[in-house]
């Protein structure tokens, strides 16, 4: 059974219920207001038959009851009348045919009534003297009649609502199923490259909710498909430059050695003298190689919330001293000025992964020495921020970057020069650094003057527990 077919059933059955009970509770008012009414006749013409029989009784010609109760007999409603005196004696009886009125027993209600006549009783007492007993029995046929009227016609309307409702709900649950059926074949045909037709409707019922879901859903898939080629496309061109770059260091490392062996045959002053030059070039491939996969290792760890970092409370002075030693050799190795100056104001303390942060700065200054001409200043410095933060920034006088390409610089296997060397990890790296340090990454650059990249990471004046 389809939902179409499940929910008109159970509209119907509920429909029938209501309808039964309603017309079940219209006709027992009705047969109770009959009852009623019969009750009441039933008693006013007890009272006159009894002044009747009192008034012959009381004047002893009981002879004339038969005259004076006529009346009585030829009513429709009555079936039968008897007297009695007041020794019990019938002085008086008029009934239908086949009534025996002899064995008939009073009934204490007319709703009690189970054979069509209504019995009840009078006493004949007047002047607080007894005369005798009235008894009379009244016809309930007519409540019958009507009761069984008034069902008839209940059912007839009954019917008739029922089936004009099937009707309507059919129709309607026509309607709604056709929507319903579209639903649900566009469910099954939805994927990130399609959407099926879908029931027009309003944006305020439920197809037209489900209608405006499923478009969600095929935009979701589709972005999703999209995000998803993209993160393909950045692997595979991350893959291509890893090949690459690693190739390079080794070649070099390669050309190294068979020149270490070419200076030891050789012999003499020339081979050691060119052994100094040899030995730079391996540390520079050594180290270009180590870079590579610190940059990986990093990366792969903080894409993982689960791994946690070694955070401690850092003092700034000690930690930008560091830096400064580590970092301003290589600079000036690579023929850039060296600039270094704490603003923070002394004292300041910050909370992290000390090894993981002094990397993020070295990324930064290896980022400012790759686009910074010769001769060129890099600046590494520190400063006090709003909200209780501390800046660490590396400023250099590069050529500057591209209003357009400020964000994508920190996406992952990202690069925009030719002699890049780090596979596009660098920044990436830096951007998680600082949100696994609940601080965030600034960029501020002029083309043609240079660039300033701050790390805003939330200063620490007390020990603080890993979040």
């Amino acid at each position: 059974m389809n939902l179409r077919t499940r929910l008109f059933s159970i509209s119907m059955t509920i429909a029938a219920v209501m309808t039964a009970v309603m017309i079940a509770d219209r006709v027992q008012t009705q047969r109770s207001a009959l009852i009623d009414k019969v009750q009441s006749r039933s008693a006013d013409l007890a009272d006159l038959a009894s002044e009747a029989a009192v008034y012959a009784l009381r004047s002893g010609r009981t002879g004339r009851l038969a005259e004076l109760l006529s009346p009585f007999g030829e009513m429709r409603q009555v079936v039968y009348i008897k007297v009695l005196d007041k020794e019990g004696r019938p002085v008086h009886r008029a009934g239908a045919i086949g009534v025996d009125i002899d064995a008939r027993e009073i009934d204490f209600s007319a709703s009690d009534v189970e054979d069509g006549v209504y019995d009840l009783t009078r006493r004949l007492i007047k002047d607080d003297e007894d005369w005798g007993t009235l008894r009379l029995g009244v016809s309930t046929e007519s409540v019958s009649a009507s009761v069984a009227q008034a069902l008839r016609r209940g059912l007839l309307i009954g019917l008739s609502f029922l089936a004009l409702l099937a009707a309507l709900l059919w129709r309607i649950s026509a309607l709604g199923g056709r929507d319903m059926a579209l639903l649900v074949k566009a469910a099954g045909g939805i994927n990130s490259r399609t959407l099926p037709p879908l029931p027009a409707a309003d944006g305020e019922s439920e197809v037209g909710r489900l209608s405006t879901a499923f478009s969600a859903l095929h935009s979701d898939l589709r972005d999703e498909r999209a995000r998803r080629k993209e993160l393909e496309d950045n692997r595979k061109d991350f893959f291509a430059m890893a090949v690459h770059d690693l190739k390079q260091p080794l070649t070099v490392l390669k050309a190294v050695n068979e020149m270490i062996l070419e200076s030891v045959q050789a012999g003499g002053d020339g081979g050691k003298r060119d052994l100094g030059r040899i030995s730079e070039l391996s540390v520079e491939s050594i180290e270009r190689l180590n870079d590579m996969v610190e940059d990986l290792l990093n990366i792969s760890r903080l894409d993982s919330p689960d791994i946690p970092l070694d955070k401690r409370r850092i003092e700034l002075p000690a930690f930008l001293r560091e830096c400064d030693r580590d970092f301003a050799a290589a600079a000036e190795r690579a023929g850039r000025k060296w600039v270094f100056s704490d603003e923070s104001g002394g004292g300041a303390w910050i909370y992290g992964d000390e090894k993981l942060l002094k990397r993020l700065v070295g990324n930064l200054v290896m980022n400012a020495v790759q686009y910074t001409p010769e001769g060129a200043k890099i600046h590494l410095g520190a400063r006090r921020g709003g909200g209780g933060r501390i800046e660490i920034y590396v400023r250099d006088e590069g050529k500057g970057i591209p209003e357009e390409l400020r964000e994508a610089i920190f996406e992952k296997y990202r690069t925009f020069s030719d002699n890049n060397r780090n596979v596009g990890l660098g920044l990436a790296f830096c951007k998680m650094a600082a949100e696994r340090h609940s601080g965030e990454i600034k960029v501020s650059s002029e083309p043609g003057r240079g660039t300033e990249i701050a790390v805003a990471l939330p200063s620490s004046g007390r020990e603080e527990n890993e979040s």
